[in-house]
C-alpha cells in the first residue's frame, strides 16, 4: 500500500514541500525527439477511418436511395468536421479529424459523380468537376477562416481551388491551355487573400497554393508561347499573364523582396519569349535589329536610377525581357553566317559602350569588366566570320581584332590597378606578331622588314615607358629575325674572325667593369672625409 510520501507532487492532498526531508533531486530520463505514440495512433486511426468511410459508403450507397445517400454523405462529413471543431482540448485529435473531414469531402465529391447522385451523371465531366471543386473550396475556405487552428482545411481549399480552375478552363486545346495561366494566377491570389486571414495554421496551405498556382501558370505560359509561334489567339493570354505577374505582389499582399523579384523576372522572361516567338519568321537582319534594339533598351534601363514599387518591377521585367530577346536572337540567327556575323558585331559595339559607361553601383566595375571581355569575344567572332565570307586570305587580318582587344584589356587593367605588371600585354603582342613572324622566318622578305620595324618599335616603347613585356617581346622578335637573316652567313665567316669577335667582346666587358670599379672607388674616396667630418 502506498505511503503518505509516495503520493505525487501534484496531488492536492500531498504534504507541503517544507515538510519533506531534503534529499537528492529525482532523476528523470531525457525525452528524445521523434514521433510520439499518440501521433502514430492518431495517424493510423485517421487512415482506418477514411478507408472505412470510403468502403462503407460504396457498400450501402445503392440501398439508401438518392435522399439517403445525400443524408449519409452530409451526416458523416459534418459529424467528423464538427468533432474537429469542437475538440479544442485535444489538438492532435482535432487535426486528425480535420484531415479525415477534408478527405471525406473529396470522397463525397467523387462518389456523387460515380454513383449518379441527383442526376450528376447527366452533367458534362468538367462542369460537375468545376461545381464540386468550387463547392469544396468555398466550404473549406469558410472553415479555415472560422477555425484557425486546423491545418487540413487550408490545404484542401488550395487543392480544390486549383482543381476547380482546371475544370472550368478545360485546357483540352492550345488556346484554352494558354488561358489557364491567367485564370490560375487570379484564383491563387484570391485563395492567398483568404488563407492569409487564417493565421499560422494556413502556412502549409499557402505554400501548397503558391506551388500549384505557379506550376499551372508556368504550363499556361508555355502554351501561350507555343500559340505565339503558331500565331494563334492564345498568345494574348501570355500578355495578360505578364500584366498579372507585374501586379502580383500588390494583389496578393505578399510584400516580400524575393516575391517581387521573381514576379518581375518571370514577367520579363515571358514577355521576351513572346516577342521572339512572334518574330521568329522574320529575316535574319530584321532579327538582328530587334536583338540590338532590345539590348540598347536593356542597357539604358540598367543605367537608369532605381525606383521602388511597380516601377522597379517594370524595370526588372524589361531587363529580363531584353536579356531573353538578345539570347534568343543570337541562337536563332546562328544558322545563317551573314546575320550571325552582323549580330556579333552589333553586340560587340554595345558591349564596348557598356564597358565605357560611368559606374554607378558598387558592382558596376565587375559588370564593365565582363562587358569588355564579351566585346573582345563578339568582335572576334563577327569580324573573322565576315572576313571569311569576304574570302580574305591574309592571316594578319584574322588576328588583328583579337590582338588589339587583348592589348586594350591589358592596358585597361594596368590603368585601373597600378600594381598590374606589364606581362598582361604579352598575349595580345604575341597573338598579333605570331603569324607575321612565322611567315618572316619562312623567308618572306616583306614580312621580315615589317617584323623588324615592329620589334624595334616595341623595344623603343618598352625602354621609354619602362615596361618589361614590350621590351622582352620586341627583343625576342628582333633576335629571331636577325638570326634568320645572319645565320646562313655565319657559316661562311672564318673561325679566326669569330674568335677575334669573342675576344673583343670580352675585352670590352672587362674594360667597362674596370671603369665602373674606378668610379666607385673615387666616389668612396670623396665621401669618406665628409663622413669623418660628421663624426
Amino acid at each position: 500500500m502506498p505511503s503518505y510520501d509516495d503520493r505525487p507532487i501534484d496531488d492536492p492532498w500531498a504534504a507541503p514541500a517544507w515538510s519533506q526531508p531534503p534529499g537528492p533531486a529525482a532523476w528523470q530520463p531525457a525525452r528524445t525527439p521523434g514521433i510520439e505514440t499518440r501521433q502514430v495512433l492518431l495517424i493510423l486511426g485517421a487512415g482506418c477511418l477514411v478507408a472505412a468511410l470510403a468502403a462503407g459508403t460504396a457498400v450501402v450507397w445503392r440501398s439508401l436511395g438518392p435522399s439517403g445517400q445525400a443524408a449519409l454523405m452530409l451526416a458523416v462529413t459534418a459529424t467528423v468536421l464538427g468533432l474537429a471543431v469542437r475538440l479544442e482540448r485535444l489538438p492532435a485529435t482535432a487535426q486528425a479529424l480535420g484531415a479525415v473531414g477534408v478527405a471525406g469531402l473529396l470522397i463525397d465529391s467523387v462518389a456523387g459523380r460515380s454513383l449518379e447522385l441527383a442526376g450528376a451523371r447527366a452533367l458534362p465531366l468538367h462542369v460537375y468537376a468545376g461545381l464540386a471543386a468550387t463547392t469544396v473550396a468555398v466550404v473549406l475556405a469558410g472553415l479555415s477562416i472560422g477555425v484557425r487552428r486546423l491545418w487540413a482545411p487550408p490545404i484542401g481549399c488550395a487543392v480544390a481551388a486549383m482543381a476547380a480552375t482546371v475544370a472550368w478552363v478545360q485546357p483540352m486545346s492550345l488556346d484554352r491551355a494558354a488561358w489557364l495561366g491567367p485564370a490560375t494566377l487570379v484564383v491563387a491570389v484570391l485563395v492567398e487573400r483568404t488563407l492569409a486571414m487564417s493565421g499560422r495554421s494556413a502556412v502549409v496551405g499557402r505554400y501548397v497554393n503558391a506551388t500549384l498556382g505557379m506550376s499551372l501558370a508556368t504550363a499556361g505560359a508555355v502554351a501561350s508561347v507555343v500559340a505565339a509561334v503558331l500565331h494563334r489567339p492564345g498568345s494574348l493570354a501570355g500578355g495578360a499573364l505578364v500584366v498579372l505577374l507585374l501586379v502580383l505582389p500588390d494583389a496578393s499582399g505578399v510584400a516580400d523582396p524575393d516575391v517581387e523579384k521573381a514576379s518581375a523576372y518571370g514577367a520579363g522572361v515571358l514577355a521576351g519569349a513572346l516577342a521572339v516567338a512572334a518574330t521568329h519568321r522574320w529575316a535574319g537582319d530584321a532579327q538582328v535589329a530587334l536583338g540590338a534594339a532590345m539590348a540598347i533598351l536593356g542597357l539604358g534601363i540598367t543605367m537608369a536610377p532605381l525606383q521602388g514599387g511597380v516601377v522597379s518591377r517594370a524595370r526588372r521585367a524589361l531587363q529580363a525581357a531584353s536579356v531573353t530577346v538578345v539570347a534568343a536572337t543570337y541562337a536563332l540567327v546562328s544558322s545563317d553566317a551573314a546575320p550571325f556575323a552582323h549580330v556579333n558585331i552589333a553586340y560587340a559595339v554595345l558591349c564596348v559602350v557598356a564597358a565605357g559607361w560611368p559606374a554607378r553601383a558598387g558592382n558596376a566595375s565587375n559588370a564593365r569588366a565582363v562587358a569588355a571581355v564579351a566585346a573582345v569575344a563578339f568582335s572576334t567572332i563577327g569580324v573573322d566570320l565576315q572576313l571569311h565570307l569576304d574570302r580574305v586570305m591574309t592571316p594578319e587580318a584574322y588576328v588583328l581584332v583579337p590582338a588589339v582587344g587583348m592589348l586594350a584589356l591589358g592596358a585597361a587593367a594596368m590603368v585601373v590597378r597600378r600594381d598590374t605588371p606589364s606581362w598582361c600585354l604579352v598575349p595580345g603582342l604575341m597573338l598579333g606578331l605570331l603569324p607575321t613572324l612565322w611567315l618572316a622566318l619562312g623567308g618572306d622578305s616583306s614580312r621580315e622588314a615589317l617584323v623588324l620595324a615592329a620589334g624595334a618599335a616595341l623595344v623603343v616603347v618598352g625602354a621609354q615607358l619602362r615596361l618589361a613585356a614590350p621590351l622582352a617581346v620586341g627583343g625576342t622578335v628582333l633576335t629571331l629575325v636577325v638570326w634568320r637573316l645572319v645565320g646562313p652567313e655565319v657559316k661562311r665567316v672564318p673561325e679566326w674572325v669569330a674568335l677575334g669577335a669573342v675576344g673583343v667582346v670580352l675585352l670590352t666587358l672587362g674594360a667597362t667593369w674596370e671603369a665602373r670599379m674606378l668610379d666607385l672607388r673615387r666616389a668612396a674616396h670623396a665621401v669618406r672625409p665628409r663622413i669623418a667630418a660628421l663624426r
